[in-house]
Parts: structure tokens; C-alpha cells; sequence
């Protein structure tokens, strides 16, 4: 893939995931006006917009590669001595996973 092309595939895989959370937030929002239909109506949008990044995401063909993603997402880190990853996961608990 050309450096240009995996740029623009990057930026719009940033706008997609900031799509997502703000109609997400803005879901949120009306569920807690009471507006129970344009909350469902956001979350849908919210959704359509998952779609998108996962789309751009699979493109950059870092789906199928979970030590990249780790490394893109800083929660890994690979120690070469025991060759594993380090996984924390948001509950905090530590998984530890072999690589082959």
C-alpha cells in the first residue's frame, strides 16, 4: 500500500472512531432527556459509523495481526526474552499470551 493511501486510510479510520463515540454521547444524551427514539436513532448511526472504521481498519490489514493491533493501541508490550505479550485488558486483569 502506498504511504499516501495508508495515510488517508488512518485519518478516516480516526474520523469513523470519533463519529462512533460522538453519536454514541449524543445517544446517551436523549435517552436521558427522555427521547427514547432519537437516542435509538444516534445509536444506530453510531453503528453505521463501527461499520465504517472496521471497514478502513480491515483495508490496512491490521484485523488478522493482534500483535500489531496491541502495538497500535499501546496495550502490549512484547518482552523478547519469555516471547510473549503482555495484555492488559481494561478490568486490569493480565493475560499472558504466547506468540508463535
Amino acid at each position: 500500500m502506498k504511504p499516501m493511501t495508508e495515510k488517508s486510510l488512518r485519518e478516516a479510520f480516526a474520523g469513523e472512531s470519533q463519529a462512533h463515540m460522538k453519536y454514541l454521547i449524543f445517544a446517551d444524551l436523549a435517552e436521558k432527556d427522555g427521547k427514547k427514539d432519537i437516542a435509538r436513532l444516534f445509536r444506530a448511526i453510531a453503528y453505521a459509523e463501527q461499520v465504517h472504521a472496521t471497514n478502513h481498519f480491515r483495508v490496512l490489514g491490521t484485523l488478522n495481526q493482534p500483535v500489531k493491533i496491541f502495538k497500535l493501541a499501546g496495550m502490549a508490550r512484547i518482552t523478547k526474552s519469555k516471547k510473549c505479550i503482555l495484555l492488559l485488558t481494561q478490568s486490569h486483569l493480565c493475560r499472558m499470551r504466547k506468540m508463535q
